[in-house]
């Protein structure tokens, strides 16, 4: 298992990330989508991630190879206030990989 950071430009873990999507989905995992979500609406969801992602918005994948195992979103705050608070964000495990310290490593 590695952990990897990953860039607006690190689109080609797309798939992977979608097959993690819905194996979470389909494992009854609550991540604000129905289960009826779709290919396009899961692309969809994945590109604006990307676009997101920078100094206050962060996508780490624990993976095996090619594989995501897990993963993980972090929204920082950016108001002057606020830097020291950031949002966790929708942290998946394959079902395939629990009780395996995937979460802890995330």
């Amino acid at each position: 298992m590695e952990l990897i950071d990953l860039r607006g430009t690190d689109r080609d873990w797309m798939p992977a990330l979608g097959e993690l999507f819905f194996d979470v989905i389909d494992g009854g995992g609550s991540l604000g989508f129905l289960e009826d979500i779709d290919e396009a609406q899961m692309r969809e969801y994945w590109e604006g991630v990307f676009d997101q992602l920078g100094p206050r918005h962060r996508l780490w994948v624990c993976r095996d190879g090619d594989r995501a195992l897990g993963t993980v979103q972090l929204s920082l705050c950016g108001k002057p206030n606020g830097r020291h608070r950031a949002e966790v964000q929708k942290l998946m495990v394959h079902r395939d990989a629990r009780r395996r310290g995937v979460a802890a490593q995330l």
